[in-house]
């Protein structure tokens, strides 16, 4: 399978680079992080990178139809992850809610297209309620069933989640809520498993940028072979992840997007610990972004264990055929 991006997916991908950019620039001394968050949201409103899912779901365009395909969201969102883990996780929730609201509900849908703040389920097991993101979410979407709903949130336990600050602690207040069709949950488990991809990236691009500039007995660090095994295995790891989730998206089977995101969320871990470990004891302050990576990596594992031992395992679905190399 051929993972080299075309002209429509490189243009989204520099679409996403921009939007990126505009979000880390709206941070400075002068701005506070609600100030950055509105700034990343607003521009990936103004880009079209919240109605991806809009033709995800079908089929891969023919020649001369214009369609991104369902690798399109796993794109972007990668991309922006390997930025803001806020942003990203703010653009999946928009998209997912969009897509579940598009066939109830047109002018709710028509409404989250238009920056309707939806709250991020960080919980993918679909029970009775579950924990969110909130970024100033008007409305949480909810498991119930194999449907979602989208219904009013209640304040919860607080943890802040990467350096932009958005908040956890947002959790669905009950069953009456507006119902909405089910979205295609397979490409939007692989593509939440693009984002902790995009955070492996990011964490290596942290640890080997310090590993450049620290300064030990007269040399950088990054010129010890310890140092060299250390990144060259969680990059290893990161660019495993990307590819895995790519394949995910694609293939739209969701055991194997299951299993993608725990890969992608593993590889996370293992690259914001690398990164931690490079910084030493700085890396546990909020002076360096290692700490923040270290707290989206462990929540993207717990949100990715109880996903694959919801479906991944399931020897139905993940043995009935043995391919023997």
């Amino acid at each position: 399978m051929n993972f080299e991006p075309d002209e429509l997916l490189t243009a989204l991908k520099d679409t996403a680079q921009r939007v990126a950019q505009d979000h880390l620039a709206a941070r400075g001394p002068s701005h506070g992080a609600s100030a950055a968050s509105d700034a990343g949201f607003s521009a990936a409103q103004r880009a079209g990178l919240l109605e991806l899912l809009d033709d995800a779901g079908e089929s891969a365009a023919g020649p001369g139809e214009d369609s991104v395909g369902p690798m399109a969201l796993g794109v972007v969102l990668d991309t922006l992850a390997r930025s803001d883990t806020g942003l990203a996780l703010y653009v999946w929730a928009q998209n997912v809610a969009r897509a579940a609201a598009s066939g109830a509900d047109a002018d709710l849908a028509e409404r989250i297209g238009q920056g309707l703040r939806v709250g991020v389920p960080l919980d993918l097991e679909l029970s009775d309620d579950g924990w969110w993101v909130a970024c100033a979410a008007e409305l949480g979407l909810h498991g119930e069933g194999e449907g979602w709903c989208l219904a009013a949130g209640e304040a919860g336990p607080r943890t802040s989640v990467g350096i932009d600050g958005a908040d956890i602690g947002r959790r669905v207040s009950g069953p009456s809520s507006t119902a909405v069709s089910a979205p295609d949950l397979a490409l939007a488990v692989a593509s939440l498993g693009c984002i902790a991809a995009g955070v492996a990236a990011r964490a290596v691009r942290v640890a080997a940028t310090y590993a450049r500039e620290r300064q030990q007995f007269g040399h950088p660090i990054g010129d010890f072979q310890a140092i060299q095994f250390m990144l060259a295995d969680a990059r290893t790891g990161a660019e495993g992840a990307q590819l895995i989730t790519l394949a995910a998206c694609s293939r739209g089977e969701l055991p194997a997007s299951a299993r993608a995101l725990m890969a992608a969320a593993s590889a996370a871990r293992v690259a914001a610990d690398v990164a931690v470990q490079v910084h030493g004891g700085a890396g546990y302050t909020r002076d360096y972004p290692a700490e923040a990576l270290l707290r989206d990596s462990a929540l993207l594992v717990q949100v990715a264990r109880r996903r694959f031992e919801a479906c991944a395992l399931d020897p139905a679905r993940t043995l009935g055929v043995v391919d023997h190399v």
